[in-house]
This record gives structure tokens, C-alpha cells and sequence, in this order.
């Protein structure tokens, strides 16, 4: 009688079909639905969608909107290497400090 009431204590219940014998991760409903998982989808338009475009978005249950910046804006600062390999010294000393700064906090 006690190694049948061990064996009951050890079998295993999945938390998705509440079947014993399988575990979540081998549970044959989770496998059925892994196929169905559904994407990000990053949409960048100009103008407003059409109808059939919207049946399509409704089908996808996440969106992720990204915004959209003026073209008008342009930035003519060009850098030669000389410049950028001073800007980078300065960083690295920037970050020189800051890490003998986080070694005497440590302390």
C-alpha cells in the first residue's frame, strides 16, 4: 500500500491540461498551440490603410507603432577621424573617472 500511495505522490500534473503524466513543456495542448503564437509587427506608413489592409491587422493581436520623423531635418556635420578619435579619448577618460569613482563607493 505505501509504494502505491509514493507512486501517486510522484506523478506529475500538467498545469495546462491538467492531464497527469506529461509536463508542461511535453503537454501535447501547449504543442498544438505553439504554432499559433503570434508576432511583433513594426509598421511604418506614410498614409492610411485600406480596408483590406486593416482585415489583415486585425488578424495580428500585437502591433508595435514606431514613430515617424520629419525628412526635412538633415544634419550636415560631417566629422573627420581626428575628431572622432578625440571625442572617443574623451569618453574613455569620462569613463576612466567614473570607474575610480564606483571603486571608492565600493569601498
Amino acid at each position: 500500500d505505501s509504494t502505491k500511495s509514493d507512486k501517486e505522490e510522484k506523478e506529475v500534473i500538467c498545469y495546462e491540461c491538467n492531464k497527469p503524466g506529461n509536463i508542461r513543456p511535453d503537454c501535447p495542448k501547449l504543442n498544438k498551440n505553439k504554432d499559433k503564437k503570434k508576432a511583433m509587427i513594426a509598421t511604418w506608413s506614410d498614409n492610411g490603410d485600406s480596408s483590406s489592409d486593416e482585415d489583415k491587422n486585425e488578424e495580428i493581436a500585437n502591433i508595435a507603432f514606431m514613430a515617424m520623423e520629419d525628412d526635412n531635418e538633415v544634419c550636415s556635420t560631417s566629422l573627420s577621424y581626428s575628431d572622432l578619435q578625440n571625442e572617443y579619448n574623451e569618453l574613455i577618460d569620462v569613463l576612466d573617472d567614473l570607474n575610480k569613482e564606483y571603486q571608492l563607493l565600493k569601498k
